[in-house]
């Protein structure tokens, strides 16, 4: 088989094929690591999107609905009322902007076809909760704490909270998706191996043996 080739070219072959072996799984390698830093990255911004909605639903579920009920159960007065509510709509109004800032094209497309249009819910409950305030109406208070707070503000955080059950479902899926690539690529790995030790092995000991058996039939 080799018997026409130089003893140099056959030594040529033999490190050319475990060359390419090499490269072969080299380049599986890689395409692990750049397909996991996707997946990584694709994980890091579903974690941190379905974060930042928590960060718009808190300051209206505990701080504006906890401040209503306060003040009509009595544990806070008109003005201590009024400050909460000032910090409920700045956290809400950060938490907002620094959510829509967060979002691409296609991400701010869909939050304004769904949780945009409860957000001027939010902000007429906020400015209803200042009137009352304003005007110290106890009958008033009595009625939206009663009923007219979660009413205004229900389909916001029934919108937000299926949004972040939809990036909980696409961290899953991602992280389902990333350990069957990883488990996919380990046995490519370790078959690209085995099948490059065969092969390496079978080449050496083909040459080795076109190499020592002229020589042998010459000491002879």
């Amino acid at each position: 088989m080799f018997s026409r080739l130089k003893i140099g070219q056959r030594l040529i072959i033999l490190i050319a094929v475990q060359a390419i072996i090499l490269l072969f799984v080299g380049i599986i390698s890689i395409y692990g690591l750049r397909t996991g830093t996707e997946s990584t990255r694709e994980l890091d911004k579903a974690v941190a999107t379905s974060t930042r909605l928590g960060y718009i639903i808190e300051p209206v579920r505990t701080d504006f609905v906890d401040t209503v009920n306060n003040l009509y159960n009595g544990a806070l007065t008109w003005s201590e009322a009024e400050t909460r509510l000032d910090f409920a709509r700045q956290d809400f109004e950060l938490g907002w902007t620094a959510f829509i800032d967060s979002l691409s094209a296609d991400e701010l497309e869909f939050v304004n076809s769904i949780l945009k249009p409860y957000l001027g819910d939010v902000k007429d409950a906020m400015n209803t909760l200042q009137s009352i305030i304003d005007t110290e109406d106890t009958a008033r208070l009595e009625a939206f704490a009663l009923g007219g707070v979660r009413a205004a503000i229900a389909p916001f955080i029934s919108s937000a909270q299926a949004s972040m059950a939809e990036q909980n479902l696409v961290s899953n899926n991602i992280l389902y998706e990333s350990r069957q690539r990883e488990k996919s690529i380990l046995v490519i790995t370790a078959a690209a191996f085995v099948v490059g030790i065969f092969v390496s092995s079978v080449l050496g000991i083909l040459i080795f043996q076109s190499i020592v058996t002229p020589i042998r039939a010459i000491s002879n």
